[in-house]
């Protein structure tokens, strides 16, 4: 599970290579997606589980703001 203060500490461990905003699937809203020097993508989660989903992307992008991401790539379909 990635929470937002997981992904925190994976950007100050230098894990995390990139950000991705795009819609989220079957939902109204936006996901964040980071991707590791593992290779791996993953969506951020809420702290009790499930996808977290922000209302807006501005909302998204000021996570990966808080997590220290200064560029990202936001896919609008």
């Amino acid at each position: 599970m990635t929470t937002l203060a997981h992904a925190k500490m994976l950007f100050e461990n230098g894990a995390i290579r990139g950000a991705t905003v795009s819609p989220a699937p079957m939902e109204s809203g936006w996901i964040l997606q980071v991707s590791l020097a593992s290779g791996r993508d993953v969506v951020l989660e809420k702290a009790r589980g499930g996808m977290r989903v922000y209302r807006k992307a501005d909302a998204a992008i000021a996570a990966a703001k808080e997590i220290g991401i200064r560029s990202l790539s936001v896919k609008i379909e």
